[in-house]
C-alpha cells in the first residue's frame, strides 16, 4: 500500500528523471522496470542495481552504488614548459623572479583568483605565463589549467562530487521517505482517530437516533393505543347509536306488525266469535240431547238419576260460567278494538247487542230448562219421598204379614198401583220435556240463521274496510312500476292522497323514488325510468300518513352471488342477467354486518369484467351480508348472500409422551412440550403472547412461563413443563383485546413425577 501511496503522490516523469541520473541504464529501460513494479520507485531502484551495466563508453563510469572515496592525490605532473619559462621549482621552493611592477602583479592575481580561484604557483610563475601569452588573460588560464589540473584527479574529483550529491540527494530522500512515511502515518493515525471518532458519532447518532426511533415507536404505539381506544370508543358509539336506531326501527316495524295482526286478529276474532257462538249452540243443542237422554236414564234409574242430575247441573253451571267470563272478556276486548277502530265501532257495537239479545234468549232458555228440571227435581223428590213412605208402610205391612195374609195382598195391589201410577207420571214428564223441545227447537234454528247472517255481515265489513295496494313490473316495460290501488271505505272526498315508489331498505317517507297524485277510491298509476334495485309503492293521505304499503318489487337483472370463505379471505364470484356481459365496471359490491344499513358497509370493491373479486375476511364472529350493487343505482341492492364467520380460533397442547389421564396429557417435570395456536378472529401482533398457569388461577399475571408469538395468526411455542406436580393449562393474550385479557385457553396437561 505505501508503494502504491508513494507511486499516487509523485509524478511519474519526476521518478524517471531522478532514476536516469543515478543509474547509467537507458531511460527506455528504466521506464519498463518502473512499470512491471507499478511505479514503486524503491523496488525499481533495487531492481536497477541488480541488473548489470552496459559496456563503458567513456574511460570513467560512476557507479552510484560501488563508488569509494578518491585516493590520495598523487603527484601532479610535471608542468609543461614555454619558451622563455624557467622550470618550475619543486615544492617548497621559490624560483627567483625578476623584479616586476608589484601594481600589475597584485591586478592579475586578483583577475585570476575571480576566475580560477588559488593555485599552487607562486605568482612570479603565473605572471611569467601571463606575459609569455601576449598579456592574455583566458591564454593564461588556459595554460595555468593545462599545468596545473590532472584528468584523474579531475575526474576523481568530479566522481566524489557526484558521489557527494547522490549521496546528499539520497539522504534528502529519505528524509523526504521519513516525512512522507511521518506523514502518512500521521495522516493513517488521524484517518484512524477520524474514523473511530466518525464510528463513536455514528454509533452515538445510532444510538440517538434507536432512542429517538423508540421513544417514537412507544409515542405511535400510545398514539395508536389511543387512537384504537378512540377508535372503540368511537366503534362503541356507533354501534350503540346503530343498535338504537335499529331497535327503533325495529320497535317501529314491530309496531307497525302489532297493528297488522292487531287488524288480522280483529278480523279473525270476529269470525271466531261467530264459530264459538255457532259452537255454543251447537254444544247446547247437544246438552239438550244429552238432557234428554238422562231424563230417560232417570225414568230406569231413579237412584242414579240423582247423581247424574246433580253433575250435569255442576257441568252447566261450569260451563255456564266460562261462557259468562268469556263474553266478559269478549267484550272488553271489543272496547279496546273500539277505540282503534272508530269507523267499525257502531257495527261492533249493534252486533255486540244483537248477541247480548242471543245471549239473554239462551240464558232464559236455560232458566226455564233449569226451571223445568226443578220442577223434574221436585217431582221425583216428591216420587222419591212416597216410594220411602211407602217402603216404610210395607216394611209395617210385612211385620204385620204374619198377622193378616189379605192385607198383604192389598198391599201389594197398591204398591203395583202406585209403581204404574209413577211411571204414568214419569211418561208425562217426558211428553212435557219433548213438547219443551219442539217450542223450543224452531227459535234455536232462528238464532243459528241469524248467526250466520252476522258472519256474512262481519266478513262484507272486513272486506269494504281493506285497503289494495299491488305492485308489479310491466311487460313491455322493465323498468316501469305499475301500481293498483283500492281504498274502499278508507277513501275520504275531501282528502289528498298520492303514491309513492321507495326502494324497499328506506324508512324515510320523504325519500321517494319517484311519487304520483291520484284521485278516486280506486285506479291504477305507472312509475316508468326506474333504475335498478328494490322498491315498494306505498300510499299516503294528506303529507306522510301512510295507509298501506305493498310487496316488494325488483327493478334490473337478476344477479346471482356466491361465496367461499379460504381462512382470512372471501372469494366471491357473481353474474349480472345469467352471464358475464351484464356487469358493468362501475357496479359495486359491499360486504356487510347483518342488519346494517346499505351505507353502513364494512368494505367495498369494483365489479370486475371476470366476475370474481376477493375480500379479506372480517375477524369477528358472526352473520354478514354480501350485497351487490348495479350501476347507476348508488344503494339500493340487487341481490344479497348471507353467510356467517365461525369462531375456529384454538390453542392446544401436543407432543403427549405418556399415556393420558382422565383425557389430560401427562408430562414429567421440565419436559419439553409444544403449543400451537390459531387465532383469526383477532388481528395478530408481535405482542401477542402466550402463557402457561396453574388451573383454576385467576390472576393472569401470574404466570409461571410466557413467551411472543411470532406475530402471525398462526405457529408453535416450545416450553418446558414446571417442575412442581399439578394441572395446568395454556392461555393465549391478543395485544388488540388486552395485554392481561384471556383470548383462548388449551386443553389441560398434568404435571406427574
Amino acid at each position: 500500500m505505501s508503494n502504491v501511496n508513494n507511486s499516487t503522490d509523485l509524478d511519474i516523469e519526476e521518478k524517471i528523471n531522478s532514476l536516469v541520473e543515478a543509474f547509467s541504464h537507458s531511460r527506455e529501460v528504466i521506464l519498463e522496470i518502473l512499470k512491471k513494479n507499478n511505479y514503486a520507485i524503491d523496488q525499481t531502484a533495487l531492481d536497477l542495481s541488480e541488473i548489470p551495466l552496459p559496456p563503458p563508453t567513456k574511460p570513467t563510469v560512476v557507479n552510484t552504488h560501488q563508488i569509494q572515496p578518491p585516493q590520495q592525490p598523487q603527484q601532479p605532473p610535471q608542468q609543461p614548459q614555454y619558451p622563455g619559462q624557467q622550470p618550475p621549482p619543486y615544492p617548497g621552493t621559490r624560483p627567483i623572479q625578476p623584479p616586476i611592477e608589484s601594481d600589475e602583479r597584485n591586478i592579475l592575481m586578483k583577475d585570476l583568483a575571480s576566475i580560477i580561484g588559488n593555485q599552487p604557483l607562486d605568482q612570479s610563475t603565473i605572471f611569467n605565463i601571463y606575459q609569455a601569452s601576449n598579456k592574455s588573460i583566458d591564454r593564461t588560464i588556459e595554460h595555468i589549467k593545462e599545468m596545473t589540473i590532472d584528468p584523474e584527479q579531475e575526474q576523481e574529483k568530479k566522481a566524489l562530487q557526484q558521489y557527494e550529491q547522490l549521496k546528499k540527494k539520497k539522504l534528502e530522500e529519505e528524509a523526504l521517505k521519513k516525512i512522507e512515511n511521518e506523514k502518512r502515518l500521521a495522516s493513517e493515525y488521524e484517518r484512524k482517530r477520524l474514523l473511530v471518532e466518525a464510528q463513536k458519532k455514528a454509533q452515538e447518532l445510532a444510538m440517538r437516533k434507536k432512542l429517538e426511533e423508540e421513544s417514537k415507536i412507544r409515542e405511535a404505539v400510545v398514539q395508536q393505543e389511543d387512537l384504537r381506544r378512540q377508535e372503540i370508543i368511537a366503534k362503541e358509539n356507533y354501534l350503540r347509536k346503530e343498535i338504537e336506531i335499529k331497535e327503533l326501527e325495529q320497535q317501529k316495524a314491530l309496531r307497525q306488525e302489532i297493528a297488522k295482526q292487531e287488524a288480522l286478529k280483529h278480523e279473525l276474532s270476529k269470525q271466531e266469535l261467530l264459530r264459538q257462538e255457532l259452537v255454543k249452540q251447537e254444544s247446547l243443542r247437544k246438552e239438550l240431547v244429552k238432557q234428554e237422554q238422562l231424563r230417560q236414564e232417570l225414568a230406569r234409574k231413579q237412584q242414579e238419576q240423582e247423581i247424574l242430575l246433580e253433575q250435569q247441573k255442576k257441568q252447566i253451571l261450569s260451563e255456564l260460567e266460562k261462557k259468562s267470563i268469556e263474553n266478559q272478556m269478549f267484550i272488553e276486548h271489543t272496547e279496546i278494538l273500539k277505540q282503534k277502530e272508530l269507523e267499525s265501532l257502531h257495527l261492533i257495537e249493534n252486533q255486540k247487542k244483537e248477541i247480548l239479545e242471543s245471549q239473554k234468549l239462551i240464558e232464559l232458555f236455560k232458566q226455564k230448562e233449569l226451571e223445568s228440571q226443578n220442577q223434574n227435581k221436585e217431582l221425583m223428590d216428591n216420587h222419591a219421598r212416597e216410594i220411602e213412605n211407602l217402603k216404610k208402610k210395607l216394611a209395617e205391612e210385612e211385620s204385620k204379614h204374619n198377622q193378616n195374609l189379605e192385607k198383604k195382598s192389598i198391599e201389594e195391589i197398591q204398591k203395583i198401583e202406585i209403581e204404574t201410577a209413577l211411571k204414568n207420571q214419569i211418561l208425562d214428564l217426558e211428553h212435557q220435556i219433548t213438547e219443551l223441545e219442539k217450542v223450543q227447537r224452531p227459535r234455536i234454528v232462528q238464532l243459528e240463521e241469524e248467526l250466520k247472517k252476522k258472519h256474512s255481515e262481519i266478513h262484507t265489513i272486513i272486506v269494504s274496510n281493506q285497503v289494495l295496494l299491488v305492485a308489479g313490473i310491466e311487460e313491455n316495460s322493465p323498468d316501469c312500476i305499475s301500481v293498483n290501488w283500492n281504498l274502499e271505505n278508507k277513501y275520504e272526498e275531501n282528502s289528498v292522497y298520492w303514491i309513492g315508489i321507495f326502494p324497499t331498505h328506506q324508512p324515510k317517507h320523504d325519500r321517494y323514488q319517484s311519487f304520483r297524485h291520484i284521485t278516486g277510491k280506486e285506479g291504477l298509476v305507472s312509475f316508468p325510468n326506474i333504475i335498478p334495485g328494490h322498491y315498494e309503492a306505498r300510499i299516503f293521505k294528506d303529507k306522510y300518513t301512510l295507509i298501506h304499503t305493498s310487496q316488494s318489487v325488483q327493478i334490473g337483472p337478476t344477479v346471482h352471488i356466491k361465496a367461499h370463505v379460504l381462512g382470512d379471505q372471501i372469494d366471491i364470484t357473481y353474474s349480472v342477467g345469467g352471464g358475464l356481459e351484464g356487469i358493468n365496471s362501475r357496479d359495486w359490491i359491499g360486504i356487510y354486518s347483518l342488519g346494517f344499513r346499505n351505507k353502513k358497509y364494512i368494505d367495498s370493491v369494483y365489479a370486475s369484467a371476470n366476475g370474481a373479486s376477493t375480500f379479506k375476511s372480517p375477524r369477528i364472529p358472526g352473520a354478514y351480508e354480501i350485497r351487490y350493487f348495479l350501476y347507476p343505482t348508488k344503494y339500493n341492492e340487487q341481490a344479497i348472500l348471507s353467510f356467517t364467520i365461525e369462531d375456529n380460533d384454538s390453542i392446544q397442547i401436543t407432543q403427549d409422551t405418556q399415556a393420558p389421564c382422565n383425557g389430560n396429557l401427562v408430562f414429567s417435570p421440565d419436559q419439553e412440550f409444544k403449543v400451537d395456536y390459531v387465532v383469526n378472529t383477532v388481528p395478530p401482533s408481535s405482542s401477542d403472547w402466550v402463557g402457561i398457569f396453574s388451573v383454576g388461577e385467576t390472576q393472569n399475571k401470574n404466570y409461571i412461563n410466557s413467551k411472543y408469538t411470532n406475530g402471525t395468526g398462526s405457529g408453535e411455542l416450545s416450553f418446558r413443563a414446571p417442575l412442581i406436580n399439578g394441572e395446568y393449562e395454556a392461555r393465549f393474550f391478543s395485544y388488540s383485546k388486552g395485554k392481561y385479557i384471556t383470548h383462548k385457553t388449551s386443553n389441560k396437561f398434568i404435571v406427574n413425577l
